[in-house]
Formats: C-alpha cells, sequence, structure tokens
C-alpha cells in the first residue's frame, strides 16, 4: 500500500485553498485537517460553520482508504512545486507532480482523530428549494470564496428551510448539467425572495 498520494500542481493548490474551510480549533483536531472520505472519492474540509468538498480527477493511482491530511504534511510538499514560469496561479505552463505523504494507519487510532459524520448535515437535494440567488453572511461567504482555488462558472444554491441550509453546486460541470455538489453553509442567517425562485 502506497504511503503517498500523486497530485497535479492543479490539485495541489485545490486542496490549499480547500484547508480555508478547516478549523483553526486545535480543541477540535480532526477538524483542522482535511478529510478523505474512499466511499465517496471527495476531499472534505469544515469549521462546523461552512463545509467544503473537492472531487478530484486522478491521473496517477487514487488513494486506497480513508485518511486525514494535516496542512503540515502539504506545507511540506510546496518544495516540490516547481514552474517552468513565475507565479502558480497565473501560469500556462504544466505543474510538475506533487507528491504527499500520508499515512493511512494514522486514521482510527487516535479518538481526536475521528472525523465527525459529516454527511449527516447534508440535506438530500430533492428535499431542498432550488433558489436563483441567496444572500449570506458576508464573513462566510468570503470565506467560502477563499476556499475555491478556480472559481466556477456557476454556482447554483439550494436552500433547505428547515434547518436554514445551503447547499452549493459547481454548475454544469457533469453530463446533465446539473451541476457538482461543493459544499454547505450550516445554520446561519439567510435571506431569499420568495417571488423569485424557480
Amino acid at each position: 500500500m502506497s504511503n503517498q498520494i500523486t497530485l497535479t500542481g492543479i490539485q495541489y493548490l485545490t486542496l490549499q485553498a480547500l484547508f480555508k474551510a478547516a478549523s483553526g480549533d486545535k480543541s477540535r483536531m480532526a477538524l483542522t485537517r482535511i478529510f478523505y472520505d474512499h466511499d465517496h472519492d471527495r476531499f472534505v474540509a469544515t469549521d462546523g460553520h461552512i463545509l467544503r468538498t473537492e472531487t478530484l480527477a486522478w491521473e496517477c493511482e487514487p488513494p486506497e482508504k480513508t485518511f486525514l491530511l494535516s496542512k503540515s504534511q502539504v506545507m511540506l510538499s510546496k518544495s516540490q512545486l516547481k514552474l517552468q514560469h513565475g507565479d502558480a496561479k497565473n501560469s500556462d505552463q504544466p505543474l510538475q507532480d506533487i507528491f504527499i505523504p500520508i499515512e493511512y494507519d494514522e486514521y482510527g487510532q487516535d479518538p481526536e482523530l475521528i472525523y465527525p459524520a459529516y454527511m449527516n448535515v447534508i440535506p438530500k437535494a430533492e428535499d431542498c428549494t432550488a433558489v436563483p440567488y441567496v444572500g449570506l453572511n458576508p464573513w462566510l461567504l468570503a470565506r467560502i470564496c477563499r476556499t475555491f482555488f478556480q472559481a466556477p462558472t456557476v454556482i447554483q444554491f439550494r436552500f433547505y428551510g428547515l434547518l436554514r441550509t445551503v447547499l452549493m453546486y459547481k454548475a454544469g460541470y457533469d453530463e446533465d448539467g446539473a451541476g457538482t455538489f461543493a459544499g454547505v453553509v450550516m445554520p446561519c442567517r439567510v435571506t431569499w425572495e420568495e417571488e423569485n425562485q424557480t
């Protein structure tokens, strides 16, 4: 079993951005990390207020099991990020592969490193109301925006009134145009216009 994952430069920068949704509270150690959910093949980060997910298109071997990824593991690999020209975000040149060390055995051994059952806070899409726009707490909205390395062309919103929760989808990224699940804004102050809903 390999003790590392191989990422393209863009995938590496995507995970770095995803860490901005993770908690900075060291008393909740698991939430300071990114969780790789092997069953759903996606990375998850949350601080209890926002939750973001990213699914990567693996060009090399995908991970074999669930694990947690600490920020220090990613930052240790920063020296491997080599560009042919200048700034990562502005360069059109391909980035070299980045090798991230992981510890499969770490997950499940320490009770403080057990990730919460994040799926329990994600309402089913069919239970939500599609809305054309929604007003969010500006502090949360700013944090959400920073968790995307590459801004999606369109973000679709769905609103779950029972918990006053907003689901986000990257629009038009799949074949049926329904959008790819991108995250959740946890119960918070939400405003929306019923007369404008579709």
